[in-house]
């Protein structure tokens, strides 16, 4: 298996191809965006990272006084939360990107969805310039928008949630308005609102802090120095903490994070342990296949997600012969020169096809057309503990499904 990155694959291009001229600045980005990413994770740094990168560790300092005074401010009413009208669940974390929350929101809204209540979901949309108030991404009838035209979690989001009792998927800057129109318009009886632990002016029934099963909290530190966009003791605001294993290696081991957080928990708060599990093969065209049909082949492999070593080594795990490994930056909107780079990548290293991400096929266009087969891997996730978190949420609704809770 060769292990590459975007920068080699901009070099075989220009070997191929005489070059470009803008040979080097996204790998250049990518080599820089990486090695932020081993410094935020790795915790045995954290005395190397004060000492030699102490002007920014000055700046996290900084960071944290701002970020406590505003939480301070919020607790004494300074600044004041809104209610939305319905039970909202937000889904957060105290880290920058890559603890799996997204997969955590469709898990929740399949349980909501499944029982027959009005759900829906709201974002910011990281990465996409939402024109107007907010955006529909879907509504009761369907999908509305086509990659490339919303953020690509809440497409994937969207996608999910499709069919009896379909989720809306709604995506704006300000979540107020984002959350009333999906109780206005789409009469949402529960409304989970994806990372939004540090969007404090929604005011939230039910907070839930998901954390990465592998690597929870990297360095400790804060932001930029660190992964951390809280200090530690913000967890004391969770009602329920979620621990989410993204690698497929099965139910995490939670026993040292647990520790480090029983100082601030309220006591019998619920602890939900989930890992995720390889579910099926998603063709560009939409149709759905069977895992096993990447057994033994030889894959190229490409994904612009925050962590993307957990997916590579997930298709190892399955049977996949992953030839090579592109890694791209998190959110990334591929161009077509990165497909043709991508597909001159394949033809060098001898792949029967393409497999990336179901969060990065919402950024691909069905309509493109590559010369080799192009697949997503799908992954569900397998949770224990989850129920209490449904019944917590059905405590404060009616026996008519009705919002109770002012």
């Amino acid at each position: 298996m060769h292990r590459t990155s975007y920068a080699v694959h901009q070099r075989v291009d220009r070997k191929m191809n005489g070059g470009g001229r803008n040979e080097g600045r996204t790998g250049g980005r990518t080599w820089l965006f990486g090695l932020f990413a081993k410094i935020h994770e790795n915790h045995r740094w954290r005395l190397v990272v004060i000492f030699a990168l102490f002007p920014l560790f000055l700046v996290s300092l900084l960071f944290r006084l701002v970020v406590c005074i505003r939480v301070f401010f919020y607790r004494v009413g300074l600044f004041r939360s809104e209610r939305l009208g319905a039970y909202v669940i937000n889904v957060g974390n105290l880290t920058a990107g890559g603890a799996g929350k997204t997969p955590v929101v469709m898990h929740i809204a399949e349980m909501f969805k499944g029982a027959g209540i009005n759900t829906a979901v709201i974002s910011r949309g990281y990465g996409f310039n939402v024109k107007g108030d907010y955006l529909v991404v879907s509504d009761r009838e369907g999908v509305k928008r086509s990659p490339g035209k919303a953020p690509d979690e809440a497409l994937m989001t969207a996608r999910r949630l499709t069919g009896t009792n379909a989720v809306p998927v709604i995506v704006g800057p300000e979540r107020t308005l984002s959350g009333r129109a999906a109780v206005d318009k789409y009469n949402a009886e529960v409304v989970i609102m994806d990372d939004g632990y540090q969007h404090l002016r929604v005011r939230r029934d039910m907070n839930i802090l998901v954390f990465d099963g592998e690597n929870p909290l990297g360095n400790g530190l804060m932001l930029p120095v660190g992964p951390l966009r809280e200090p530690l003791k913000a967890s004391k605001r969770a009602d329920v903490v979620w621990i989410n294993d993204k690698s497929g290696s099965g139910i995490p081991d939670t026993k040292g994070l647990e520790g480090k957080l029983k100082r601030y928990l309220a006591g019998g708060i619920p602890v939900v342990k989930s890992t995720l599990v390889p579910e099926s093969i998603l063709a560009i065209e939409g149709n759905t296949h069977p895992v096993e049909i990447i057994n033994k082949k030889r894959v190229l492999a490409f994904s612009g997600i925050a962590r993307p070593a957990s997916f590579f080594k997930t298709l190892d795990k399955i049977g996949a012969i992953v030839v090579c490994e592109l890694p791209f930056l998190d959110h990334y909107f591929f161009t077509e020169d990165d497909f043709k780079a991508i597909e001159r990548m394949a033809f060098l290293y001898n792949a029967e096809m393409l497999v990336t991400t179901e969060k990065d096929m919402a950024r691909i266009s069905a309509d493109r057309k590559f010369r080799l087969p192009i697949f997503a891997l799908v992954m569900s996730l397998a949770a224990d503990g989850d129920k209490a978190v449904f019944d917590m949420a059905v405590s404060g609704l009616g026996l008519d499904g009705g919002f109770i809770k002012k």
